[in-house]
């Protein structure tokens, strides 16, 4: 049982670190596998990740008005232009 308790503690200990000194932490077993990060930084990516979405969802909506004005190219005639 001390081996499984090892790394719980490890884990602990690092997740602690993270929390209080805003440390970076890469876990690596031959190449990056998981980071752990300060909540501060992950809710940070989160609203980061939000606001990409709205604009995504902001641009298909311009583009799906546009669609509707002006319609669409068939792929032949645009295979043509590019000489496919």
């Amino acid at each position: 049982m001390a081996t499984a308790k090892k790394p719980v503690n490890k884990l602990h200990t690092l997740i602690d670190r993270a929390a209080t000194t805003k440390a970076r932490i890469v876990v690596k077993h031959g190449r990056k596998k998981a980071a752990i990060v300060p909540m501060e930084d992950l809710e940070a990516i989160q609203a980061y990740e939000r606001i990409e979405e709205e604009i995504d969802i902001r641009e298909l909506q311009k583009a799906r008005a546009e669609i509707k004005v002006k319609g669409t190219i068939p792929a032949e005639d645009v295979y043509k232009r590019l000489g496919l």
